[in-house]
């Protein structure tokens, strides 16, 4: 079943516009590149192993979208420079994983990708975000400390855990949004 959902641009931080939309399977050539493309250290961080030729179920299960699994795609010109997807349990809790391709990261676009699969998991009636991370990916969490101080996180199977409430979650911007909207 092929669902369409409107896009929306980005500028990054460098300046540069990005268009986030939802990942459809006409994506599946160009989410394979973006994986492949990512260095080592960025496959493992995010897949906690190096896909220098992801396979075709890897690629196919990053583009599904259907009633328990989302996906993004960022992209620049016709580029994926940014993935986020989520995957939603049945006791209310949704599981997400992204990825940005070292260009792009420390931009503000992972923080993005986020921000738009948590809103749309509030709007579902999500409560809780799930988060596995390599334990040495620094970026995402510092990410997660921003945005969930309240956040845990324990280490299992030599992987970090993060557990928070969707209702806890402070993104960049949401202070001025609420201040003006009083």
């Amino acid at each position: 079943m092929l669902i369409r959902a409107s896009s929306h641009s980005i500028f990054v931080t460098n300046g540069r516009p990005v268009r986030v939309r939802r990942a459809c399977w006409e994506d599946v050539g160009k989410v394979r590149d973006f994986v492949a493309g990512m260095s080592m250290r960025s496959q493992v961080m995010r897949f906690f192993t190096a896909l220098p030729n992801p396979s075709e179920r890897t690629v196919r299960a990053m583009v599904t979208v259907d009633e328990r699994r989302d996906a993004l795609v960022a992209l620049h010109g016709r580029e994926v420079v940014g993935h986020a997807m989520s995957f939603y349990g049945p006791s209310g809790d949704v599981e997400l994983a992204v990825a940005v391709t070292d260009a792009w990261q420390g931009l503000g676009l992972g923080t993005h990708l986020v921000r738009c699969l948590v809103r749309k998991a509030a709007a579902r009636g999500a409560t809780t975000v799930v988060m596995d991370a390599h334990g040495e990916n620094r970026q995402v969490i510092a990410m997660i400390r921003k945005l969930w101080p309240e956040a845990r996180m324990r280490v299992d199977s030599g992987s970090l855990v993060i557990t928070a409430q969707v209702r806890d979650c402070r993104f960049p911007g949401d202070e001025e949004a609420e201040v003006a909207g009083s």
